[in-house]
């Protein structure tokens, strides 16, 4: 794994192992890179192929764009196709951060995941409310549950799993609305991965402020008690 620029090589030793290197950047930045040469044997069933992350099949040799662990990946099938070339997606490294979402209009689906427990406070939230057309659902500064639209549903969830696959997460909370000041208690997530997603119609200008920070040792306990499977 690594974020650092430069020229890279491997050389198979002819065994079937396999070899990985991880690209890594910040949040807010693209990993670019250009294949300088290779040599695969097509016909002694070497394959180059590039996928997505919703993508992934049996090849000897990918270009994954997302993460993959254990034979998951991310982001999921739920998410925009085009793995993080929107930067609408993000694996998060960090233990306590303020992140924000927005879906700019379009309809996509936009997570970001932390790969430890964490407590989310919710900052502020404008979910299916703002039209492009300056028009509003609702004035009031209030969020609902109730939030199903002619193209679909706009809103957040907050979910919980093992591994990186999202769309076999447990939802802790899910919403829409508005919320202009910052929620009174934080939501623990718990288990060994954690995700905010912001999903989104089409129809409305979304946007999701939260604060991510690391759980209370009674929280977590707390959590576990309640959600066995995520103490396995």
């Amino acid at each position: 794994m690594t974020g650092e620029p430069g020229e890279y090589w491997f050389t198979s030793s002819g065994s079937d192992a396999v070899c990985s290197l991880y690209l890594i950047a910040d949040v807010d930045k693209l990993v670019e890179f250009e294949i300088m040469e290779f040599d695969i044997d097509c016909e002694g069933g070497g394959l180059f192929t590039y996928f997505n992350a919703s993508t992934l099949a049996r090849a000897f040799i990918q270009v994954v764009d997302g993460w993959e662990l254990q034979g998951q990946l991310f982001p999921s099938s739920l998410d925009i196709p085009g793995g993080f070339e929107a930067t609408c997606n993000a694996l998060a490294p960090f233990e306590a951060t303020v992140f924000s979402l927005k879906n700019f209009g379009f309809r996509r689906n936009c997570t970001i995941q932390i790969v430890f427990p964490v407590n989310v406070l919710l900052l502020s939230a404008n979910i299916g409310v703002a039209s492009e057309t300056g028009s509003v659902r609702t004035r009031r500064d209030r969020l609902s549950v109730n939030c199903a639209g002619p193209l679909g549903a706009d809103y957040a969830a907050l979910s919980f799993g093992q591994g990186l696959d999202t769309s076999d997460f447990d939802v802790a909370m899910g919403f829409c609305g508005v919320r202009s000041k910052p929620a009174r208690r934080s939501v623990t997530l718990g288990c060994g991965n954690s995700a905010v997603s912001l999903h989104s119609s089409g129809l409305f200008f979304n946007s999701l402020r939260f604060e991510v920070s690391p759980p209370s040792s009674e929280e977590l306990e707390a959590f576990l008690l309640a959600h066995p499977q995520c103490s396995t």
